[in-house]
C-alpha cells in the first residue's frame, strides 16, 4: 500500500517522489483541461461535475485500451457525483458499466484512487510550476490572500485578460485581485 489516504496532505516533493515512480509502471491517463477550455466550458454552462465526468469518462477509455479487459476485475472512480449524474455528463458512454464502483473517500478505500489522485496531483504542481516560470511570479497553489495579491500583481503587469488564460475566470481570487487593483488606483 501507498500508506496514502489523501494526497492533498502530502508535500508537493513527496508527491513528485511518488509519481514518478508509479507512472513507470501504472497504465493511466492523464487528461487536463487548460484554463482557457476551462473558461469557454464554464461559460457555456458546464459545470466543474459536467467537466469531471467527460474527463474522467475518457480517461477510463484510455486506460482500458491500454489494458487486458479480459482481467479487469472493476473499475473504480473516486465519487464526485451521482452514478446517474455522472452518466447524463458523461457525454458517452461508461466503460464497463457492470464493473464500475463509484466510492465516497476513494482515495482511503482504493489503491488506484491513490495512484490516479498522486499522478493527478502531481501534473497540477507541474503545470503551476510552468505558469510561474512563464508569468515570473512564484504563484501559489489554493485560495488566500496571498494568491489574490500575486494575481493583482499579474493583473498590473499584464492585464486581466493574461490572468484569465492562467486561471478560472468565475474563482473569486479574480474579483478579489481587480478589487485590489481598482483600490490600489482610486
Amino acid at each position: 500500500t501507498l500508506g496514502v489516504d489523501d494526497s492533498k496532505k502530502l508535500t508537493d516533493t513527496k508527491i513528485i517522489e511518488l509519481a514518478e515512480q508509479l507512472i513507470t509502471f501504472i497504465p493511466h491517463s492523464l487528461l487536463t483541461l487548460n484554463n482557457t477550455k476551462y473558461n469557454e466550458r464554464q461559460a457555456l454552462g458546464w459545470s466543474q461535475v459536467k467537466m469531471k465526468a467527460v474527463l474522467h469518462n475518457e480517461a477510463i477509455k484510455n486506460v482500458t485500451n491500454k489494458i487486458d479487459t479480459k482481467a479487469l476485475d472493476y473499475i473504480v472512480i473516486d465519487q464526485f457525483a451521482e452514478r446517474n449524474v455522472y452518466k447524463r455528463y458523461a457525454l458517452s458512454d461508461l466503460p464497463f458499466p457492470n464493473q464500475t464502483k463509484f466510492e465516497t473517500k476513494g482515495e482511503s478505500k482504493s489503491l488506484a484512487i491513490a495512484a490516479a489522485s498522486i499522478i493527478s496531483r502531481y501534473a497540477f504542481i507541474k503545470h503551476m510550476d510552468s505558469i510561474s516560470k512563464m508569468m515570473h511570479f512564484d504563484i501559489p497553489k489554493g485560495a488566500s490572500h496571498k494568491v489574490d495579491l500575486i494575481a493583482a500583481q499579474i493583473i498590473e503587469k499584464y492585464n486581466i485578460s493574461k490572468l484569465d488564460s492562467i486561471s478560472k475566470k468565475h474563482f473569486k481570487n479574480r474579483d478579489k485581485a481587480w478589487t485590489l487593483v481598482n483600490k490600489k488606483y482610486q
